[in-house]
């Protein structure tokens, strides 16, 4: 299910969390400034996002790592819910990504990405 989430609320709860958190002062930084008021997000099962991540953060980066690769999987581990929205921020040549729970009211994680749809695949 697609629906809009307000930019201003995303924006309140990552900065919220960005202390300590490279991957969430980025986050915090694009979507402040990003000048949208809304931005899509998608809900996805947890667990499948679960499997897909540990596939992919077991191999080599094709390009440079993920930043918030080092706590993303023990987040989504430890975040209990079925179903995690996800919210992607494509700038330049790197996607800001959120997982929130399924009612977008809280962070799970986040991190930061290179946008691989440049190259003909997707995130």
């Amino acid at each position: 299910m697609t629906r809009e989430l307000s930019v201003s609320q995303l924006v309140r709860q990552i900065c919220a969390a960005r202390t300590g958190w490279p991957a969430a002062e980025a986050c915090c930084e694009a979507f402040t400034t990003s000048g949208l008021d809304v931005i899509d997000s998608t809900s996805v099962p947890r667990g499948d996002l679960l499997r897909i991540y540990e596939v992919r953060l077991s191999k080599p980066p094709k390009g440079p790592p993920l930043l918030g690769a080092e706590r993303m999987l023990l987040d989504l581990a430890n975040y209990k819910g079925d179903e995690v929205t996800i919210v992607a921020l494509p700038r330049g040549t790197e996607v800001f990504c959120l997982l929130l729970n399924a009612t977008a009211s809280q962070l799970v994680t986040c991190f930061v990405g290179q946008d691989r749809r440049l190259d003909g695949l997707m995130l």
